[in-house]
C-alpha cells in the first residue's frame, strides 16, 4: 500500500490548522479567565463599598486612601492604599509601613478589607504577621507587641542569666 501524494498535500494544512485551533482555544481561555478576574475584581469593590458606606467610598475613589484610627494607640492612624504597604502615621508623620503580604490572586478590595477585619478585631495580629519596614522606628508601638524587639530585654536577660549562675560558665557556653 502506497502513500497517496493528495493526502500529503493535505497534511501541513491539517498541522496548521490544528494549531490555530489550539490558539484560539488558548486566547478563549484567556479571555474566560480575564473575565472572571473582571468579576471578582468588581464584586470584591462592591463588598468594599457597602462596607465603607457612600461618603467614606467617595473619598476612597479620590484620594485612593483609607485612615483608620489604630483601637490600640491613640494617635496613630494606618493609611491603606490599593496596593502599596499599609503606612503608620502618627503625630502627622509615617513612622512604619507594614507589607501585608496576600496570597495572590485576590482582587485589592479583599485585601483592604482583611486588614480592615484585622485592625478592627486583632491589631496585634496584623503587626505579627507584616514585614516592618521602620521609619524612625515607633519603638513603643513594637514593644508592646513585641518585647524581644527592644534592646533593653535582651540586657535584662542577659542580667537575669549572670545573675542565676557563675559567669565563667556563661563565658565557657559562649565561647565553645
Amino acid at each position: 500500500m502506497g502513500i497517496n501524494p493528495a493526502m500529503l498535500a493535505q497534511a501541513p494544512l491539517t498541522a496548521t490548522a490544528l494549531g490555530q485551533q489550539q490558539a484560539r482555544l488558548a486566547q478563549q481561555a484567556q479571555q474566560e479567565h480575564l473575565s472572571k478576574e473582571r468579576q471578582a475584581m468588581e464584586k470584591a469593590a462592591a463588598l468594599l463599598r457597602a462596607r465603607l458606606g457612600e461618603q467614606e467610598w467617595r473619598l476612597f475613589e479620590r484620594t485612593s486612601t483609607l485612615a483608620v484610627p489604630s483601637r490600640l494607640w491613640p494617635g496613630t492612624f494606618y493609611r491603606l492604599r490599593p496596593t502599596e504597604a499599609v503606612m503608620v502615621v502618627r503625630d502627622g508623620r509615617v513612622t512604619a509601613s507594614l507589607c501585608v503580604l496576600t496570597t495572590g490572586g485576590e482582587p485589592w478590595p479583599d485585601r483592604l478589607m482583611t486588614i480592615l477585619d484585622l485592625i478592627a478585631s486583632d491589631e496585634r495580629r496584623l503587626w505579627q504577621m507584616a514585614n516592618i519596614t521602620p521609619n524612625s522606628t515607633p519603638l513603643d508601638l513594637l514593644n508592646e507587641i513585641e518585647p524581644w524587639r527592644d534592646p533593653a530585654f535582651y540586657g535584662f536577660i542577659v542580667g537575669v542569666l549572670l545573675a542565676a549562675s557563675s559567669v565563667g560558665w556563661w563565658l565557657k557556653w559562649l565561647l565553645f
